[in-house]
């Protein structure tokens, strides 16, 4: 009978290695159960420097790094519209060089071909030949992709020119294009504005919810203001907190209407708005279209004295439809003026205010 063989040197070495491996097995066990409760419950440590650590955030990040995260886009582009603004009001050229990349471009459309300069040296330009009052982007819609974005707007306005020391005021829907671009550091710059463009919109929708009047102005005829400048009301609306609100008092008005209008706006026969006036208005107060043709001598006026208008009774405390729908095709494409009257059937005099929103223009 032989006797049993001896363990060789290989399976020795086996033997610990493996229970080397059952004894690392339980601790590894228990470190993986650890890191995913802290996972689960984004589990912070402060050292000694104060560095946070997230175990949440650290897992994340090794897993699938991402962008650094930047402020909501959005409101940071309609920012920078705003200190452009603010630029032009102060004449402030350092902000210009802050908001617009060195080799931005600024454009004026309604040339042919368009007139390109680099918008720092437009900027300095303007700032010594014009003095601007009013300046406001009104209704922006902004359209956002990736690094690029790109903003339409109303846009009105008044200054002088030093020149000639006169006035001159502007107004025209969607008439303003921005281009920004966001650079390496995530910084976002703008690239060019082009002003004076032709609106292609098919229509315009004013629904006062970003605190602006939408560029909508009191109509001024014969150096008399038909009512007092609109404002921008945040308390009521019709389907929001947003309106605009128009005061006016008939007895300072020669024709007892008053007028809030929109300038330069494309027009293809429609045009509807609701209006509210309060609970303690008379109970004959109506309201109306009007329109005015541009490049015509004298201006071609379209309304109720003429037999145009389309009269709506307002009834106090609720909100009214008022709407005008008609033929426009031997119009002139841009009317100069366009808007809603409103005034008191029996011809009376009234202080007060109605509300204005949801006005819809149809253009093309």
């Amino acid at each position: 009978m032989g006797n049993s063989p001896n363990p060789t040197s290989w399976g020795i070495f086996r033997k610990r290695l493996i229970e080397a491996a059952a004894g690392l097995l339980i601790p590894f066990i228990v470190v993986v159960i650890v890191i995913a409760i802290l996972f689960a419950l984004g589990f912070q440590i402060n050292t000694d420097e104060g560095v946070e650590i997230s175990f949440l955030g650290l897992t994340l990040f090794l897993v699938s790094p991402t962008e650094t995260p930047t402020p909501e886009t959005r409101p940071t582009i309609a920012a920078l519209i705003e200190k452009e603004a603010t630029a032009v009001l102060t004449k402030d050229f350092e902000l210009i060089e802050e908001i617009f990349a060195p080799d931005a471009s600024k454009t004026d459309a309604s040339k042919s071909p368009p007139q390109v300069w680099k918008a720092r040296d437009r900027y300095r330009e303007t700032f010594e030949s014009e003095d601007h009052h009013e300046v406001n982007h009104t209704n922006l819609k902004i359209e956002i992709n990736g690094d690029m974005a790109t903003v339409t707007n109303d846009s009105c306005g008044r200054f002088t020119d030093k020149a000639t020391n006169q006035e001159f005021s502007y107004s025209s829907p969607q008439s303003d294009k921005w281009t920004f671009e966001r650079d390496d550091n995530g910084r976002w710059w703008i690239t060019d504005l082009s002003y004076n463009i032709q609106s292609k919109n098919p229509d315009h929708l004013y629904e006062f919810e970003d605190e602006t009047d939408g560029c909508w102005r009191v109509r001024i005829d014969h150096d008399e203001p038909q009512g007092d400048p609109p404002m921008p009301y945040s308390e009521k609306g019709y389907e929001s907190d947003g309106s605009l609100k128009f005061p006016f008092n008939l007895s300072e008005i020669s024709n007892k209407r008053a007028q809030v209008m929109h300038e330069n706006m494309p027009f293809a026969g429609e045009l509807s708005a609701e209006v509210y006036i309060p609970e303690e208005a008379p109970d004959d107060l109506e309201a109306s279209f009007f329109a005015m043709e541009l490049d015509h001598d004298p201006w071609n006026y379209h309304g109720l004295d003429n037999g145009e208008g389309q009269i709506h009774q307002l009834i106090p405390g609720q909100w009214t439809e008022v709407h005008w729908k008609g033929d426009v095709s031997l119009w002139e494409p841009i009317v100069h003026l366009l808007g809603i009257e409103i005034r008191r059937e029996s011809g009376g005099v009234h202080e007060g205010y109605v509300l204005i929103d949801n006005i819809y223009i149809k253009s093309k």
